[in-house]
């Protein structure tokens, strides 16, 4: 899905309000996005895993503190100035951030997402090898009943 940056659009145009405006229309991408993959998915032999990096980003700054983040709000670095927010600690604390600087997150976000992507693959192809194991097992049973 799309992620807006909106506190870099809030910033550049001083219109808060760009921020709500911007987020609508990325839930609407992404329920557009949605109906189209998954018409693909039934009409076309694609395999589609859908993963919502807007929704994962939003619950990992709602809940901040189950991943280790103290500061979610605040670049570690700021570019303009090349100058480190004090908490950051000339950056020995980029763990602590959700944001390297004004518009990328730090390396701990890339990894968290990193994971939670490689965990939503593993799980299709985890419920797809079941879903054939399943009907492999129906069919055994089927032919040898058939065999009576």
């Amino acid at each position: 899905g799309l992620m807006p940056e909106t506190r870099r659009i809030a910033t550049a145009t001083d219109n808060p309000g760009l921020i709500e405006r911007s987020t609508k229309l990325s839930k609407l991408y992404q329920d557009e996005l949605y109906k189209m993959t998954r018409y693909l998915k039934y009409t076309s032999r694609a395999k589609i895993t859908r993963f919502d990096l807007f929704n994962f980003f939003n619950e990992l700054v709602e809940n901040a503190d189950n991943y280790g983040f103290s500061n979610t709000t605040d670049a570690c670095f700021n570019s303009a100035d090349s100058t480190f927010h004090p908490d950051c600690n000339s950056g020995s604390n980029f763990d602590e951030f959700v944001f390297f600087d004004e518009i990328h997150p730090t390396t701990r976000v890339h990894e968290l997402v990193g994971e939670a992507l490689y965990e939503t693959i593993n799980s299709a192809k985890t419920a797809e090898l079941g879903w054939y194991y399943y009907l492999t097992n129906i069919y055994s049973t089927y032919t040898s009943l058939q065999g009576r």
